[in-house]
């Protein structure tokens, strides 16, 4: 499980109740409380965890990761329970449930700059991923474009990003 929280001791502590075996790291500067989200990252590897997840303490959490190809199309993960059991304890909670796409291997963002750089690929891409989101009945999408090398890469992303979002929209 990986949390983006804020600075505050004990919010890293009341994700996972007391069942963390090291201290999670203290900010020694203002935590002056702030509205935002808190958002999780949890993979089907915690599966044992997931159980332990103090729901209460997320506003999102996402399922990292899906993967794609450089066809557009997603893989969807062999085993789809962690991710079914995932969404049902969560937004029992009323915490939204994303998909994180990218994954930490593919550091050159081959298979993004491929789809993003092609109108009928990103077309499909977005098309295949609010499917996904209908038929898992998921909140929302995080894409882990982990680096943009380039004035062409940051222009596909954004247009990649516009798309999807319009249909998002479009979907609900």
């Amino acid at each position: 499980l990986f949390c983006l929280v804020g600075c505050d001791e004990n919010q890293f502590t009341d994700i996972i109740d007391e069942n963390w075996t090291q201290d999670p790291v203290v900010c020694l500067e203002d935590t002056t409380p702030v509205t935002f989200k808190k958002v999780a990252y949890w993979t089907p590897d915690d599966s044992d965890n997931l159980e332990l997840i103090n729901f209460s303490s997320l506003t999102h959490i996402n399922y990292a990761s899906i993967v794609f190809n450089e066809d557009a199309t997603l893989v969807t993960p062999d085993d789809i329970e962690p991710l079914e059991d995932l969404i049902l304890l969560a937004q029992a909670q009323n915490v939204k449930v994303g998909i994180s796409l990218g994954e930490w291997e593919d550091a050159d963002n081959g298979n993004f700059n491929t789809i993003a750089g092609d109108k009928t690929l990103t077309k499909n891409f977005v098309s295949n991923i609010s499917d996904f989101i209908e038929e898992y009945e998921l909140d929302g999408v995080d894409i882990n474009w982990q680096a943009i090398n380039s004035e062409d890469e940051s222009d596909n992303l954004q247009q990649l990003l516009e798309a999807l979002s319009d249909e998002l929209k479009e979907q609900g």
